[in-house]
């Protein structure tokens, strides 16, 4: 019999975002010879027949009890969740710290804690946390990575912050950069007239997009043009800002992620204003492709691990949009430079892809299971 994984996360495969990427992967990778099961609020994508994908009941709306919602989902999981299916698998993998209170219950056999961003840390200074917020999202990470054998985290930043803002001062997280290669060709079509700056990810707070708005009304004699691929809460707010702006010509909030291989092949920049990221997938896939990354040179920013500011990535302070700007400006106005950093970070992110991610997790795994029977 092959062995019993599942997966918990709150977004299936039907998704979009750093999180379903490692999902993706990970699952994919294990289902050829692990019996794989998938469970989320997502329905059913096609495309990954050899996993079994459970879809779970969305949880209800907080209403008035808002400042509970984390605590909300977690009970709500408890109710909806597999809860046996969770006690009888040999290895289940969480990404959701929402399932503290499921995995209290059913006290699997081995757990391994896939944690993708320090939530406290990252509600909390992303801007509009709360205390009640923080400390819910403390509490819940912080139980799910006491229970679990293995805890693994993107980055040491990314460990640090647990250790600090979980109270966790003895943790010792796996830590793996998430880096995965490209699944499209890498060849580059001929870069546009107008060079192209690129930003992806969550139209959220913490992304700071709203700083695209500021930095593009100061380039306004440029020829550029910005471009938002993501969904998020704040797309409406940052489209209106645009148009008020007068920017609607220059500064495009897409709705969404299609297209991103075509934009990353024809961008100059990748603009990444984020006040936290606990590695930065959206980064290092234009890494990737050649693209130089503006990125914070003052928040954390897990992927800044694997860059040099200067060689392989551009770092400024996004609180100072002239600095920011004329970082831009001058990047813009030397294509040498430009070309030089490009090829810096590329060939930084083809170091990471060396270390495997993806394989050195089925180790852990193969390890955990070998433990569990007695082979190890």
């Amino acid at each position: 019999m092959r062995p019993r994984i599942v997966f918990l996360n709150n977004q299936g495969f039907g998704s979009a975002g750093g999180g379903v990427t490692i999902l993706r992967r990970l699952a994919a990778d294990l289902a050829g010879d692990h019996a794989v099961t998938v469970a989320s609020y997502d329905r059913a994508a096609p495309g990954y027949d050899g996993v079994r994908q459970v879809t779970l009941p969305p949880a209800p709306s907080p209403g008035r009890l808002w400042r509970l919602a984390p605590l909300l989902r977690a009970r709500h999981l408890l109710r909806v969740a597999p809860i046996e299916e969770i006690a009888a698998a040999d290895l289940v993998v969480a990404l959701d710290c929402h399932f503290a209170a499921a995995l209290r219950r059913a006290r699997p056999r081995r757990l391994i804690y896939v944690s993708l961003s320090c939530i406290p840390r990252q509600e909390w200074f992303g801007g509009g946390g709360s205390v009640p917020g923080f400390l819910q999202y403390a509490w819940l990470e912080r139980s799910v990575a006491l229970r679990a054998e293995v805890v693994l985290v993107s980055s040491r930043t990314h460990a640090a912050e647990l250790r600090r803002f979980e109270w966790l001062p003895r943790l010792r997280p796996v830590v793996m950069h998430p880096a995965f290669p490209r699944e499209a060709s890498s060849e580059r079509p001929p870069a546009p007239d107008i060079p192209v700056i690129l930003s992806a990810g969550r139209l959220e707070p913490v992304k700071n997009f709203a700083a695209i708005i500021g930095l593009a009304d100061r380039l306004r004699d440029v020829r550029c043009r910005f471009v938002v691929l993501g969904d998020g809460p704040l797309l409406a707010d940052l489209r209106a800002r645009a148009a008020a702006a007068d920017l609607g010509d220059r500064v495009n909030f897409s709705g969404g992620m299609v297209g991103i291989e075509a934009e990353l092949a024809r961008a100059s920049l990748f603009l990444h204003p984020s006040r936290y990221e606990s590695f930065g997938i959206a980064v290092f896939e234009a890494m990737l492709a050649g693209l130089p990354p503006v990125l914070s040179r003052r928040s954390p920013l897990g992927c800044r691990e694997i860059l040099q500011g200067g060689i392989s990535a551009c770092l400024v302070d996004f609180d100072s949009p002239a600095e920011a700007a004329g970082a831009i400006r001058s990047l813009l106005a030397d294509p040498a430079r430009r070309d030089a950093m490009g090829d810096a970070a590329r060939q930084a992110a083809q170091q990471a892809l060396a270390l495997d991610y993806v394989g050195q997790f089925r180790a852990l795994v193969t390890d955990l299971l070998a433990r569990k029977t007695g082979l190890a």
